[in-house]
C-alpha cells in the first residue's frame, strides 16, 4: 500500500467517524491527474451527473477529454 493510499484510508476513517457514513466529494483540479489516479485507485469515483458536488461547480465532464489518457 501506497502512503498515498494510507493517508486517504485514514482520512476516510476519521470522516465516518465524524460524520457517521455519508457520501464523501473530493475536489481537485485537472492539472491533478495524479492525485485523480490515486483517488480512482483508493475507490472513490468520477461525478458526471451531479451538478455541485459537495458545494463545488462540477466541471468533470469538460475536463476529461484532455486528461483522460493521463488517468
Amino acid at each position: 500500500m501506497t502512503i498515498g493510499k494510507s493517508i486517504i484510508a485514514e482520512g476516510v476513517r476519521r470522516m465516518v467517524e465524524i460524520e457517521g457514513d455519508c457520501v464523501m466529494y473530493i475536489p481537485t483540479m485537472t492539472w491533478s491527474h495524479k492525485d485523480i489516479k490515486l483517488y480512482r485507485w483508493t475507490g472513490f469515483e468520477l461525478e458526471t451527473s451531479e451538478p455541485a458536488p459537495g458545494g463545488f461547480e462540477n466541471q468533470t465532464a469538460q475536463a476529461l477529454p484532455p486528461i483522460k489518457h493521463l488517468m
